[in-house]
């Protein structure tokens, strides 16, 4: 199931045609290689993993982006501490317990790794 379905109303360009974390999300989640081995986002997660992943980023990720940063901001502006602020954001109260804020930490920076290992930041 791609993430799209997950996904649907995110925006996946930016405002200057680059791709948004929804996009780089979307072209990176299920990606396979020459020989039709996994090498996304996913390719270490089962799919009962995935499918929960995408509802985390569906129903919390994506929707606390836009809250924070609005629909269209190129992945390639986010920093280090945008990322913070949406995990922040995901828990705003801090009622989560430490692992599950590590899992969100997680969910963010796979997304942030794989743009960054397809050259679309221009500074990394």
């Amino acid at each position: 199931m791609p993430i799209s379905n997950h996904i649907s109303n995110a925006i996946l360009l930016a405002y200057d045609g680059t791709l948004t974390f929804a996009g780089v999300l979307e072209k990176y989640f299920n990606v396979k290689g020459p020989k039709g081995e996994e090498i996304g986002i996913s390719k270490w997660w089962n799919k009962e993993t995935q499918d929960k992943y995408r509802e985390d980023y569906g129903k919390r990720i994506i929707p606390s982006i836009e809250r924070l940063y609005g629909p269209q901001k190129p992945m390639h502006e986010f920093m280090e501490d945008d990322l913070d602020a949406i995990i922040k954001e995901v828990d705003p109260q801090c009622k989560y317990m430490p692992s599950t804020r590590r899992h969100y930490e997680h969910l963010v920076w796979v997304v942030y790794r794989a743009g960054a290992e397809h050259s679309l930041y221009p500074d990394v």
